[in-house]
């Protein structure tokens, strides 16, 4: 063999003992690490790992419960009280009062598990950092900002409220009022403080910070609002639908200017182009969807706008002449067959919010008119769902005999009957005569006649109504309705025998009521033959059986004067489910002529 190969050979010799040597190192190296590791779960099984630290207590080689006796004391400590400190004035209150809690379970928890998840690289380098560092936690806590705020403002109201740049009007323009700096509670810095007290488990009293609160409004923007609510009240407003028209004054929109203070981050894109530090490269930021406008400027922008109260009021009063209530379908049940005497009308409904807000844009433009907006409403019984209603049988007829009726008596007998003819009561719903019988006037089509009022029986119109209560009562008790309003008549009329079956009616009461508390709608259906007038219920039967007790009378005078018991036991399957007495208390005649 050569010289220079035998020196080759010596090389790789040695080049190969040391790759093995570096081998040898390594595997030595793996060996200690899995050693060490099979220590930690050996020895600290149950226990915290060495070089623990929590809320600045070195917990080392302890188990929870040793570590949770540590750490609840210091919670404790905490949560009897925090002093809050403002000049001479000191507040004691709870941590849990003020929204902040200490969690000493959550802590144990976290703190105990570094490293003990199942087998990563993760948890294996938590634990190989055992060798050159702690593992350290401070107290877990957590804050309900709803509560901690509501304890600043109404508890730590401390300083003085800062005022804002405003306008006031007066002599047709609106003038500058002075605002003035205040000071408040530092919120941020105030929490910070909280939070040091917290991590160190500190019970030492906090000084209350406080900071400058300036006004929010800068004079440009003021300049700017002066201009828009000048740019209000300018000229008349006209609003208009169809042929009616209606004219908001000067003076009137004047008395309705309003000022909001909104923060920038509430404006639309467009409302930038009216601030006086309006820049492009922020527009198009925002309108490309960034949040939040960056500015150097006031934050805040005063804005004039409308009083939404004034404006909805007379906005309120107008609709009344522009709305149009949706008529139900008149139905009559014809042997048996529930038939549409009168077809469904739609109605028309002016939108107050809606006509409000362009009210309020359109008033700082020149366009000074507004073509009220209205949506269409629809009736709620209609050909198409009749069927639905569930009314398919008669429930009960009351009747009653007006013979010998003055003729203008007898006239409004019958305006009154067309009036609730095809009336439908919903499944429960309240029904009231006198809502339902409308105005009672000449408009109305009524006569004077005979009523009793103010112990007095006069002329009025209307007269004889109470013809149409008495029927309309004695229908809805042999139906077994709850009646929840009748009042008897204060002498005994012959047109309502049986005297004590009778109910009076004088608007605005006393009135007549019941509630329908059967499974479908009612359909009140009226008739006169003669001299009798018929009021026909019709709707579904859920098998309540009505008995009719009485009338009985009692305490009868000469005078004319008695007392008239009439009583209702409604039943279903053979279990009395209501009973109403009807007491009836008529006096003397002779004192109402």
């Amino acid at each position: 063999m050569t010289k220079s190969k035998k020196q080759k050979s010596r090389k790789l010799t040695k080049f190969s003992h040391g790759i093995g040597f570096v081998f040898f190192i390594i595997l030595v190296c793996l060996l200690l690490t899995g050693i060490y590791l099979l220590s930690l779960d050996l020895f600290y099984k149950d226990r915290f790992y060495p070089q623990t630290f929590i809320a600045g207590t070195d917990v080392s080689g302890q188990t929870k419960n040793e570590v949770r006796d540590i750490l609840y004391p210091k919670a404790t400590a905490f949560n009897s009280g925090l002093k809050f400190v403002y000049q001479e004035e000191i507040k004691e209150v709870k941590p849990d009062n003020i929204g902040i809690y200490i969690d000493v379970e959550q802590t144990l928890e976290q703190a105990f598990q570094v490293g003990r998840e199942s087998f990563t690289w993760w948890s294996t380098a938590d634990r190989l950092s055992l060798f050159y560092d702690d593992i350290s936690f401070d107290l877990s806590y957590k804050i309900d900002e709803e509560i901690f705020n509501n304890f600043i403002e109404k508890e730590l109201a401390y300083g003085r409220a800062s005022r804002d740049l405003n306008l006031s009007y007066a002599d047709g323009d609106f003038a500058l009022i002075e605002g003035e700096n205040g000071e408040g509670v530092n919120r941020k810095y105030l929490l910070a403080l909280l939070t040091e007290n917290i991590l160190t488990s500190s019970t030492k009293p906090i000084i209350i910070p406080t900071s400058t609160i300036y006004s929010r409004i800068a004079l440009d923007e003021l300049h700017q609002a002066k201009l828009e609510a000048r740019q209000i009240f300018s000229s008349p407003f006209q609003l208009h639908f169809t042929d009616k028209h209606w004219e908001i004054s000067p003076e009137e929109l004047a008395d309705w200017v309003d000022f909001t203070v909104r923060s920038d981050a509430e404006l639309e894109p467009v409302d930038y182009l009216d601030k006086d530090n309006f820049d492009l490269d922020n527009f198009v930021l925002v309108s490309l969807g960034r949040r939040e406008w960056v500015s150097s400027q006031n934050d805040m922008v005063l804005m004039a706008t409308l009083n939404r109260e004034k404006a909805g009021e007379r906005l309120q009063a107008i609709s009344e002449e522009v709305n149009l209530p949706a008529q139900n379908a008149k139905l009559q049940m014809i042997d048996d067959q529930l038939t549409v005497s009168q077809p469904s009308e739609k109605g028309r409904e002016m939108l107050i919010d809606g006509n409000f807000g362009i009210l309020a844009r359109r008033v700082k433009t020149d366009k000074r008119e507004l073509a009220l907006l209205t949506r269409e409403t629809g009736a709620e019984v209609t050909a198409d769902n009749i069927d639905e209603l569930g009314i398919k049988e008669l429930l009960a007829t009351g009747d009653s005999n007006f013979a010998g009726s003055p003729s203008n008596r007898k006239h409004n007998i019958r305006v009154g009957s067309d009036k609730l003819n095809g009336i439908l009561v919903k499944p429960g719903e309240e029904y009231s005569l006198i809502k339902n019988i409308g105005e009672v006037n000449a408009e109305g089509g009524y006569l004077p006649e005979l009523v009793i009022k103010e112990n007095k029986t006069i002329p009025e119109y209307g007269g004889g109504l109470c013809q149409i209560a008495t029927t309309n009562f004695r229908a809805a008790v042999k139906a077994g309705l709850d009646i929840t309003e009748r009042k008897s008549h204060s002498y005994a009329v012959s047109y309502y025998n049986p005297q004590g079956t009778d109910a009076t009616v004088y608007i605005p009461h006393p009135d007549l009521r019941f509630i329908n508390d059967t499974p479908a709608y009612i359909l009140i259906q009226t008739r006169i033959d003669g001299n009798k007038l018929y009021f026909e219920f019709y709707g579904t039967s859920d098998g309540r059986e009505v008995e009719l007790v009485g009338p009985t009378y009692w305490d009868r005078k000469e005078d004319g004067s008695f007392r008239a018991k009439w009583v209702q036991i409604v039943r279903r399957d053979g279990q009395e489910i209501m009973k109403q007495q009807f007491i009836s208390y008529y006096d003397s005649p002779d004192k109402y002529h």
